[in-house]
């Protein structure tokens, strides 16, 4: 179907972190918690965002990612440092979008 526009082809890319978007985590260590290391979650809440005099103004610095297990979901509050965003196919293959059709 040559007439159908696949909009994830043109939708830009926001630069600030929002609830909803798929993360990865690097470099977390908690005494309480077993290893999430590499891990994949969802940001379920922004807990606080870079001031108006930073270099990033509304980026998220702290969030709630609530990642998998076998019970369910565990959420763990986490800086901006301890994440990756997932974009672009990585990100669709995730949420189960047909990448590379429509």
């Amino acid at each position: 179907m040559s007439n159908i526009i696949d909009m994830r082809e043109y939708r830009e890319i926001d630069p600030i972190l929002r609830k909803g978007d798929l993360v990865r985590v690097i470099e977390y260590q908690s005494p309480y918690a077993h290893c999430i290391d590499g891990l994949t979650g969802i940001v379920i809440e922004i807990l606080e965002t870079m001031g108006s005099d930073s270099e990033a103004p509304g980026q998220a610095s702290w969030l709630t990612v609530a990642i998998p297990d076998e019970e369910g979901w565990v959420e763990y509050d986490l800086s901006l440092g301890n994440v990756v965003r997932i974009l672009g196919v990585e990100a669709d293959e995730l949420r189960r979008y047909q990448v590379g059709s429509v």
